[in-house]
């Protein structure tokens, strides 16, 4: 392929970086998923912070008498929270949300020091790490 080719290629990968990364997390969705169910099974926030505020003591007499823990805010009980966890897509970003009936009245509750949906910085560079990889591959591809 001739440099101008090259270049014209490069060019166009550059213009369309948001919409080939997008294109890479529909093929790993669940693990973009899983980053978020994880953060907040560990109590924490998109910020990496505590998810607050605490749960009431009722809450956590009953959460307890389940054999769940209440040593942290996990906004877990059942687990249809966590199971109905999809992703949104817009035109340059996407958004991680749950179709769960709960959703508004917990993100309405637990979101006021930080989002409950959203990745960490760590688990951004978790996902930048899982999403390289698939990047070479495609540019490789395209410069063939």
């Amino acid at each position: 392929m001739p440099l101008s080719g090259v270049i014209s290629d490069l060019k166009g990968i550059r213009n369309n970086r948001d919409d080939i990364i997008l294109d890479i997390i529909v093929t790993i969705e669940e693990y973009v998923l899983n980053l978020n169910r994880n953060q907040l099974s560990r109590g924490i926030n998109e910020k990496g912070n505590p998810i607050t505020p605490s749960y009431s003591i009722s809450y956590k007499r009953y959460k307890s008498s389940r054999g769940l823990p209440v040593n942290k805010v996990n906004l877990k009980l059942e687990g249809d929270f966590y199971a109905n966890f999809i992703i949104e897509y817009g035109n340059d970003y996407f958004e991680i949300t749950s179709l769960d009936a709960k959703t508004g009245a917990l993100e309405s509750k637990y979101s006021k020091t930080g989002d409950i949906f959203g990745l960490t910085p760590k688990s951004m560079s978790r996902l930048g790490k899982k999403i390289k990889p698939k990047l070479q591959t495609y540019i490789r591809q395209i410069l063939k």
